[in-house]
């Protein structure tokens, strides 16, 4: 965690993550902005199809985070850090490869990187950000009316006990939302 967040925070960009790296980064860092894929945020894949540059820290780049292939950020350059190799242009063609473990690799770039700030790009975030909270979030954590929702349990159970839970689910939809919904 130490060397991904020094990475980030030197560059000062906004990261997404898998659903399998969600623990790679505290929920409640500012540049966490949320989960990739079919079942994250809006405005994390809305963005991902915008950046000039994507970097990728131990994906695979699956169709449940890229969707369609043929359009998934076609306007980046790819920058694919990982420890398998065969991961690299399996399903995304990268431009430049970091082959290694992560911890070390990521510390070996954060020493070459000169501090940044994308303050305009993040500003653009929290607009998507804002537009995904009114029409998918709040919606889904506040109905007007039937049963309560999944989101709704998941996120009270995430306020009661303070984030300090140990949640488990099955596979399906209740993980989906477990994930998007427990902070």
């Amino acid at each position: 965690q130490k060397e991904l967040i020094d990475f980030l925070e030197k560059a000062d960009i906004p990261a997404g993550c898998t659903l399998l790296g969600l623990s790679a980064l505290s929920s409640f860092h500012p540049l966490n902005k949320g989960m990739l894929g079919m079942h994250g945020n809006l405005a994390t894949n809305v963005k991902t199809n915008e950046c000039d540059v994507l970097i990728a820290i131990g994906m695979r780049f699956d169709d449940r985070v890229t969707g369609n292939l043929k359009t998934y950020a076609k306007q980046a350059k790819v920058i694919h850090f990982d420890i398998d190799p065969s991961e690299i242009d399996k399903n995304v063609k990268t431009d430049f490869a970091l082959i290694g473990n992560c911890k070390e690799t990521l510390s070996a770039m954060t020493k070459k990187l000169t501090e940044n700030s994308h303050r305009e790009w993040k500003e653009s975030f929290r607009e998507s950000e804002e537009k995904e909270s009114v029409s998918v979030i709040h919606p889904e954590l506040h109905p007007t009316e039937g049963f309560i929702t999944m989101g709704e349990v998941v996120h009270a159970v995430s306020d009661a006990t303070k984030n300090e839970a140990v949640l488990v689910t099955d596979v399906g939809q209740n993980q989906m939302i477990a994930a998007r919904y427990f902070r």
